[in-house]
């Protein structure tokens, strides 16, 4: 009976972690009891990786009723990262960093960390401190960048930035296929070349300070080559210069 007695005794126990060791196949530690330290071996749900820290809690169930052949289950519920869930929620949790998975009710998911980041083959998505990358990979070095009120797409050094009241365009040519309206002013530091009429309302200015041209009046006399219209080869000027 009293044999009985210890066998029952020692068959299950609440007991506190002392450490673990998950680098081989299975995860095994050390556990301690009533001040007497037991091997364990940290049983866990198919598919879950995770590593304990010390002085979490300990449930433990000892084969044939052998403190050398420990089973134990470990939790630390009293830091407890999400509490007060709602019946079918699902929460996966790291009680260190306090970072969560949060499955909630009604179609919703939180994720709650500092970095996070998602990989497939070629692709990987980071968020971290208020940016969001995406490096694409393949043969042409592919990133978009999502940061602080900004979006950069980068495709091997041909950028696109985005900013609060501004757009940039960083690219040898840039093609535009369909008519472009500007409501607005455009500003160039190059030579501005059309194939085809350039049709203006107001004025050519000079920005060095020359005289300016008003487009609806202005007249050239005596050229074989002139166009007709505003512009005629027979008349002479009537207005700017």
């Amino acid at each position: 009976m009293k044999k009985l007695y210890y066998m029952i005794k020692n068959l299950i126990k609440i007991a506190r972690l002392v450490s673990t060791d998950d680098s081989g196949n299975f995860s095994r530690g050390v556990a301690s009891y009533m001040g007497k330290e037991v091997p364990i071996l940290d049983m866990k749900p198919y598919g879950l990786l995770h590593r304990p820290p010390a002085n979490s809690l300990c449930l433990i169930f000892s084969q044939n009723a052998q403190e050398s052949s420990a089973i134990a289950l470990i939790d630390d519920p009293k830091r407890r990262t999400l509490k007060n869930l709602v019946e079918g929620e699902v929460a996966l949790n790291n009680q260190t960093s306090e970072d969560y998975i949060y499955l909630k009710d009604g179609n919703a998911i939180d994720l709650v960390t500092k970095t996070f980041t998602a990989t497939t083959e070629d692709t990987t998505a980071t968020m971290t401190n208020g940016q969001i990358e995406f490096d694409i990979g393949g043969a042409v070095d592919t990133t978009a960048t999502m940061t602080n009120g900004q979006i950069v797409l980068d495709v091997n050094g041909t950028k696109v930035t985005i900013v609060d009241g501004a757009v940039t365009i960083d690219a040898a040519i840039t093609t535009m296929n369909g008519n472009l309206q500007v409501n607005g002013t455009i500003d160039s530091t190059g030579n501005i070349t059309s194939e085809a009429t350039v049709t203006g309302e107001t004025e050519v200015v000079s920005k060095t300070g020359g005289s300016s041209v008003t487009l609806s009046t202005h007249l050239h006399g005596g050229s074989a080559t002139a166009v007709s219209g505003p512009v005629s080869p027979t008349q002479g000027p009537t207005g700017g210069t």
